[in-house]
């Protein structure tokens, strides 16, 4: 029987793991990678029969990623696909500092891995081993405001989400060309009630000039839930238009 493929990164917490039980509650096969792995997704998905492989990677260890891929599709018979999608959510926000500050020079090689370098690793692994296929594939790259605009304090990481933006371009670009061409977007699930705001909130005010304006998102009870951006980017995966337009904001559609 066909079904849907979805593999997911950053699945440990946040937004991934919401769109990774969302569609597990749905009975699609999800292939969930995060650095620890999500024990308690695991032990919820045995207890309830849903179809997961919760897979450990640090995704700073470039090296292995194409390995990892190669056998996840090692594992999936493309004839029970009917859709296989690619969903490129892991992130990291550190170092917070302004440009010249303290060194932190392995912080920034880490945010522009985790950010940039492991999603273009993940994204071609995917796509050499779906060259061929003749069902449905889709690609979402989870970007951000801050891809488009300067921040002060998150330049590794604005920096690094724009570069995946037009990474996103350039697979628009070739894949036009094909007979069943891989469709791609670029998916700003607007300011977040995760972790990484919790980081964001706790960031020195020397470096990070908009501190006051992010603590008020969340004191003003103005930060998305991830279950409704997991909702909301689920049903834009569905929608016959996908990847028409490659930059695509939950404001746009919750406005």
């Amino acid at each position: 029987m066909s079904k849907n493929i979805y593999i997911i990164t950053g699945t440990s917490r946040g937004i991934g793991e919401a769109i990774a039980r969302r569609l597990l509650k749905e009975g699609n096969s999800v292939y969930c990678i995060s650095r620890n792995g999500n024990p308690r997704l695991t032990v919820e998905a045995r207890a309830k029969g849903w179809d997961v492989q919760d897979l450990s990677l640090d995704l700073t260890q470039s090296g292995e990623i194409r390995g990892l891929i190669h056998s996840i599709f090692r594992d999936i018979d493309e004839d029970d696909a009917e859709e296989i999608v690619l969903i490129n959510n892991a992130g990291v926000i550190h170092p917070i500092r302004e440009i010249g500050g303290d060194n932190l020079d392995d912080a920034i090689v880490r945010n522009v891995t985790v950010n940039l370098v492991a999603a273009m690793l993940v994204t071609d692994a995917f796509i050499e081993e779906t060259i061929d296929w003749e069902c449905s594939r889709k690609i979402v790259n989870m970007s951000t405001g801050a891809a488009r605009r300067p921040i002060a304090g998150w330049s590794a990481y604005c920096a690094a989400k724009a570069g995946l933006e037009m990474y996103a371009r350039n697979i628009v670009l070739e894949q036009s060309e094909e007979e069943n061409p891989i469709k791609v977007i670029s998916f700003s699930p607007g300011v977040v009630d995760t972790e990484m705001q919790q980081e964001i909130r706790h960031a020195k005010a020397e470096d990070f000039p908009d501190l006051a304006k992010f603590r008020a998102f969340k004191n003003e009870g103005k930060l998305l839930n991830p279950g409704t951006v997991a909702e909301t980017l689920i049903d834009i995966i569905r929608r016959e238009d996908f990847g028409h337009e490659t930059l695509v904001s939950i404001r746009d559609i919750l406005k």
